[in-house]
């Protein structure tokens, strides 16, 4: 128990340090590489107390942590580290048997909110500098707020990191939670008009609303092996548009962006290593941000980081945790989400985690049981 206490706060304090660097970024008060510099740091100490803590480090983790520095040395990008982080935030989780997830999420939740909430509303007030924008969608002019942060996407992308810990978080009354995760949505909506992280977010918390408790419920084998194959198949999809013949209609649904993925790739082409002169154009889709900016082999780390997730689980993870880890990779199609850790870290908690349904709670106390007897079992 006081393993599991020390291990739990341990990983709650990172998860909030994580996040609420993130949320400072969002406002603009400090610059994206302080910020960065941070996360790592912080990362890092967390790797640290949790080998002094286990006394040791598996060595899946060592191994795939030299790997990805090799991609950083190869392409002389010291801001590739992000990719290590994401190794160690997944094989800490996947290996700290004491880990309490669900005390993590609810509470990193709770204070959150109640940070993005003041921040919210020091922007609506114009306390905070005032980034709302007008910009010209489709056939007329829309305001967007963005209240208190500097840009409206990153508004909701905050939110989206949010309401994704409170979907995960199990709750007495799971309908009214998603009830009331999909009215702040679209209250929030009415400010930002931020349209893809919005759908998402109201497509899972309906269908989650429709399942209620069994959204909890484990998924099949073979749904997991799927959802590991959803950002393989939106990154085949980001790189076709490249080649599609022009539709003036679809790119003005995309705000003109296919367009200016095109223009990227007569201009530089695929290439293994980093493109110096993409690393800093405008992307608003973070498979093509990857592979076109960053390089093949940058994007083939992330791309298995992505399919390794689900498929790294002992036991088949839940409904709710497959809809928001499909969530992350479809707001990375026209986001460059894929390496929020605000939204990653709460998704790979939920992805880890084992929820017990009542009938396994029985199924539990019965083997105790059985084992109390001298006999030995296992889950």
């Amino acid at each position: 128990m006081k393993q599991s206490a020390i291990s739990s706060n341990v990983f709650l304090l990172f998860i909030l340090l994580i996040s609420t660097s993130a949320l400072v970024s969002g406002i603009g008060v400090l610059s994206a590489s302080i910020i960065s510099a941070f996360q790592v740091l912080v990362t890092f100490a967390y790797l640290i107390i949790y080998a002094v803590r286990k006394e040791s480090v598996e060595y899946s983790t060592v191994f795939l942590v030299l790997l990805s520095f090799l991609t950083i040395i190869v392409n002389q990008a010291p801001y590739m580290i992000s990719g290590t982080m994401m190794i160690i935030i997944i094989t800490s989780v996947r290996h700290d048997e004491d880990l309490d997830i669900q005390y993590v999420l609810r509470y990193s939740a709770v204070a959150l909110s109640i940070l993005f909430s003041g921040i919210l509303v020091l922007g609506y007030f114009n306390i905070l500098p005032n980034h709302d924008i007008s910009i010209w969608r489709i056939d007329h002019l829309v305001y967007r707020r963005a209240l208190g942060f500097t840009h409206p996407n990153s508004t909701t992308l905050s939110w989206c990191g949010i309401s994704m810990t409170w979907m995960l978080t199990k709750v007495k009354y799971e309908r009214l939670k998603f009830m009331i995760l999909l009215l702040l949505t679209l209250g929030l909506y009415h400010f930002t008009y931020s349209r893809t992280s919005t759908y998402v977010i109201i497509a899972i918390t309906a269908t989650s609303f429709i399942y209620g408790d069994k959204i909890f419920r484990p998924v099949s084998r073979h749904v997991r092996y799927m959802s590991a194959l959803i950002p393989v198949i939106l990154l085949i999809v980001s790189i076709a548009v490249l080649f599609l013949p022009y539709n003036s209609r679809i790119d003005a649904l995309l705000s003109g962006r296919i367009a200016l993925y095109q223009q990227y790739y007569q201009s530089s082409g695929f290439s293994l290593l980093r493109d110096s002169e993409l690393e800093n154009s405008m992307f608003d889709n973070g498979y093509l941000q990857s592979i076109l900016a960053k390089g093949i082999l940058f994007a083939g780390e992330l791309m298995a980081i992505y399919i390794v997730i689900p498929l790294w689980v002992k036991k088949n993870p839940s409904r709710i945790s497959i809809l928001t880890f499909s969530a992350l990779c479809l707001i990375g199609f026209t986001e460059t989400a894929l390496q929020h850790f605000d939204i990653l870290i709460p998704v790979v908690l939920g992805i880890y985690d084992s929820v017990f349904l009542p009938n396994q709670v029985n199924e539990s106390r019965a083997i105790s049981r059985y084992s109390r007897d001298g006999q030995t079992s296992r889950l």
